[in-house]
């Protein structure tokens, strides 16, 4: 991956996005948003991942994987997506790509490494996966990439919102042109530094 750390001028950071984008508190009101998003999505679709661990309560494969069984995790991933996959087809009839970045920190965690099995099975439906190194573009992450986000077209952006221990406690919408541009082009950044997720070390 690329050893340049220069960052670039026009980099508007995450927090200064949201301190004008709308709040909706909880999980529920905040991904309530995301299904006509997803079906009014007309050309792409960006993602950026940008913590190490995340919690996902509920779910059996997680659970495995925290309790130290990544074998029974991995058994049970298939089950966990199962219902991503309408998604996936209505995305592939539309033509929409899907793209996803997000840092990778070494020694990989217990949930990146599960993680990945994941994405290989979201690669066969047709998203586009990319990792960069967190530690060769730790000032970006700490500076400007402070949160996750999605991008829908040039329509409407969203910035994800988890506490400490990756709980996602709501997140902040915006349709404003500029935050947009803004979040495209962080991404775009990201992207011309990342490598597709199959070729990273594991």
């Amino acid at each position: 991956m690329s050893k340049n750390t220069s960052l670039p001028n026009s980099l508007v950071s995450t927090a200064a996005i949201v301190a004008s984008a709308k709040y909706a508190t909880g999980p529920t009101a905040f991904f309530s948003q995301f299904g006509s998003a997803w079906a009014e999505a007309r050309s792409q679709v960006i993602k950026l991942e940008t913590r190490q661990t995340y919690t996902q309560a509920g779910n059996p494969s997680y659970d495995a994987m925290v309790a130290g069984d990544l074998k029974r995790a991995i058994e049970l991933i298939p089950a966990s997506v199962a219902g991503d996959k309408e998604l996936y087809a209505s995305l592939r009839q539309r033509r929409v790509d899907f793209v996803r970045c997000r840092p990778v920190a070494y020694p990989l965690s217990p949930y990146l490494r599960w993680e990945l099995h994941h994405y290989e099975m979201n690669a066969e439906e047709g998203e586009r996966i990319f990792c960069c190194d967190a530690e060769e573009n730790e000032a970006l992450f700490s500076r400007y990439a402070t949160h996750d986000f999605m991008v829908f077209d040039d329509a409407v952006a969203f910035i994800h919102d988890y506490d400490a221990s990756g709980t996602i406690q709501g997140g902040w919408s915006t349709t404003d042109v500029d935050h947009i541009s803004e979040l495209q082009q962080m991404f775009c950044w990201i992207r011309s530094r990342s490598l597709p997720f199959d070729l990273i070390e594991r």
